[in-house]
């Protein structure tokens, strides 16, 4: 696989899974402080854009090094 596609995939699936962690968060917390499904969606919406966002460019720029694993 080449370097540069292992890296923006590995990069893709690691900001995937963190704005999924917070859209959870953010669901389960505005749920119990008791604030409206439409803020809720709101909120969801851009705390997921603002994680997806941070971790795309923080793992980016952190995996320069990255090498994809070699079969064998």
């Amino acid at each position: 696989m080449d370097k540069t596609l292992y890296r923006y995939l590995y990069t893709f699936a690691s900001a995937v899974m963190a704005a999924s962690i917070t859209v959870v968060i953010a669901f389960v917390m505005f749920m119990i402080f008791g604030d409206g499904i439409e803020q809720t969606l709101v909120w969801m919406l851009a705390l997921g854009i603002m994680a997806f966002g941070g971790t795309f460019v923080g793992v980016y720029l952190g995996s320069k090094n990255l090498t994809p694993p070699t079969d064998k």
